[in-house]
């Protein structure tokens, strides 16, 4: 059986060692991993989601899916880098697992699964794993397991190769306005913005952010982008190209496809202008948040789904794999990187009876077309920022932390280190 890649195709194409395309969950548990009960729950895992054990072939012109009869890997002691996906360290699986001292990892490539997706196979995982490692029997309730029938939607892939059909979109995704660059922006004011990405672990208590969040009828994602948008408005002061917040959008709902485990998502925008600066911190919230609704309808999305599908169709054209790969490229840092910072929050996930054994959860994506990108998870009681950019400066983070205890929010980084990602071998 071979898979065509379509909806995709800029991830398998636009790989290399620089833009892995890669998600690495990070579950810190209460105790130390037992390595022997977390391989018995990868099997599990691996049993419950057959459809995701593929690995890519190629030829001259171009990259498929095909199935993959290994097993999947669980590997000990190689941190968030992990083992190199699509290689024969990963059986050629593109998904893979691993530990080390009290933390659980899942590795996968982003063409594969989206945040959501590897949310829902991360709590499989963990639901298992708490199972074999401390003998109990939890709720299953919200958690796919062998229990369940599989459905095919869970491995369709929902993104339109036809023109959708629909009303006029509420509001058009911005582009190609020129957003302000941190790196470039760095360098005028005397910084070292040569590449070196870096990661910091930020953690809220839960109430403190969402007590904060209440004060100003705000969400996360807008909340934490507006934030964000002032602390590098804080050290460049007015410029003359706008600080524009990416936000990945969930497009399952808007094409009926909210089982689908396949990567559903693509980046809005919403850029913080005068109009909204100049606003009070609760009517920006509001005013960020409508950018959003109005770019989340579904007239919206089918109008970006088309124009997406439009890009896909151009690259599927190009002959030659290493052109395609030079096109995807291309097309990555044009349409997907007119941002100034990314924000994701993949919501609250609720691991059921397993969450009393887990401290938190971390979520670690590769810099594609980012300089910065934050992630945002809530597991219990805390709130989990993984604040990655790609140099090494603490210039933009240090800002972040003053806006955040200017709202009273309690917040403290909890440590730094270099950003490892997952290599990809396609």
């Amino acid at each position: 059986m071979r898979e065509k890649v379509f909806a995709t195709s800029f991830f398998y194409y636009g790989t290399d060692d620089r833009t892995r395309n890669t998600i690495t969950a990070k579950v810190v548990t209460r105790d130390e991993v037992d390595g022997d009960c977390l391989i018995r729950a990868v099997k599990s895992t691996e049993q419950r989601y057959p459809y995701l054990k593929l690995k890519t072939g190629r030829n001259i012109n171009r990259i498929w899916l095909e199935e993959n009869d290994r097993p999947f890997v669980a590997v000990k002691g190689k941190g968030t880098r992990g083992p190199v996906l699509g290689s024969e360290e990963s059986n050629y699986h593109l998904i893979a697992f691993g530990w080390d001292e009290n933390n659980i990892y899942l590795y996968a490539f982003h063409g594969l699964l989206d945040g959501m997706g590897v949310s829902r196979v991360l709590k499989t995982l963990v639901y298992y794993y708490v199972q074999e490692r401390y003998g109990v029997t939890i709720d299953s309730k919200g958690i796919y397991t062998l229990d369940d029938e599989t459905d095919p939607d869970e491995y369709k892939d929902f993104f339109p190769v036809k023109r959708i059909k629909g009303g006029k979109p509420l509001m058009r995704v911005p582009r190609f306005f020129g957003a302000l660059k941190v790196r470039k922006a760095m360098k005028k004011i005397g910084k070292d913005s040569s590449w070196d990405p870096h990661v910091y672990h930020i953690h809220i208590p839960r109430k403190s952010l969402t007590d904060a969040m209440g004060r100003v009828d705000g969400s996360p994602s807008p909340y934490i982008g507006i934030l964000m948008a002032r602390a590098i408005e804080s050290v460049h002061g007015k410029t003359r190209r706008p600080v524009t917040i990416g936000i990945p959008i969930n497009f399952r709902p808007a094409v009926k496809g909210m089982k689908s485990v396949k990567c559903s998502v693509y980046t809005l925008h919403v850029i913080y202008d005068e109009r909204v600066k100049r606003l009070p911190i609760d009517k920006q919230c509001t005013a960020v948040r409508g950018r959003v609704f109005l770019q989340s309808d579904p007239d919206s999305v089918y109008s970006e789904l088309n124009f997406q599908r439009k890009l896909l169709n151009l690259h599927n054209c190009i002959p030659f794999r290493v052109l395609k790969r030079l096109g995807a490229r291309i097309i990555m840092r044009i349409n997907m990187g007119d941002e100034t910072f990314g924000v994701s929050y993949t919501g609250q996930s609720n691991f059921g009876g397993a969450e009393k054994y887990i401290e938190r959860v971390d979520a670690l994506v590769d810099l594609c077309s980012e300089e910065i990108m934050l992630e945002v998870c809530v597991v219990g009681d805390i709130y989990s920022i993984t604040f990655m950019q790609a140099f090494k400066d603490s210039v933009y983070v240090d800002a972040f932390m003053d806006q955040l205890r200017g709202e009273n929010i309690e917040a403290e980084i909890v440590t730094t280190e270099p950003l490892d990602t997952p290599m990809v071998s396609i």
